[in-house]
């Protein structure tokens, strides 16, 4: 394992990453979750949307995993990242036992600039991907994982959301229990956030 990683969004579900990596829980000190990716990611449907970045923000934590990989994979993951800016992980910040994390080569990836821009109704939230997102989150933290998940992200109230379950069109999406689902929807309607 020569690289590492903080994911905090789709990289949380294990699902989602090479089954030869390995994975720890872990909090990110003094950052933040935003709804401020907005990019055509499927060319093929022409589909503009609203991805996950972060940004620092003093007394708040953010909750995700530390994933260890071998360089040769570290190309694809800049690719499946291909909207972000690969940067050094602040080490300092990520509560994790110490012996776990890779000197030198730990990253986290955050928003390009040009991609930096709160979603809209052009570039809407896909529910594929948040039910991705989530699914991750309760399988590491269960229910107090999506709690922390909607209280640590900004732009519920002003970012929508695309209800396309019945026709996923995150890449990744992945199949949800019906009661995870019914959760997911429980929490987004504390929220009140707005559908397309």
């Amino acid at each position: 394992m020569d690289f590492g990683y903080f994911g905090y969004g789709s990289l949380v579900n294990t699902r989602t990453i090479p089954p030869q990596t390995r994975y720890f829980a872990c909090e990110l000190k003094g950052w933040v979750r935003e709804w401020r990716v907005c990019a055509t990611w499927n060319n093929e449907l022409n589909t503009g949307v609203c991805a996950l970045t972060v940004r620092p923000e003093k007394n708040s934590n953010i909750k995700g995993l530390y994933v260890q990989d071998d360089y040769k994979n570290l190309q694809s993951l800049d690719e499946r990242e291909s909207h972000y800016d690969r940067v050094q992980l602040p080490e300092n910040q990520v509560t994790v036992e110490a012996q776990n994390l890779i000197k030198n080569a730990s990253y986290i990836y955050r928003a390009t600039p040009m991609f930096n821009q709160w979603g809209t109704a052009q570039h809407p939230i896909l529910q594929s991907y948040i039910d991705c997102v989530l699914q991750g989150f309760f399988d590491f933290w269960g229910e107090a994982g999506i709690d922390h998940f909607m209280e640590s992200t900004r732009g519920w109230d002003s970012v929508p959301i695309l209800h396309d379950r019945k026709a996923p069109k995150y890449v990744r999406a992945q199949k949800c229990s019906d009661q995870l689902i019914a959760l997911i929807d429980d929490y987004l309607n504390r929220y009140n956030v707005s559908y397309l």
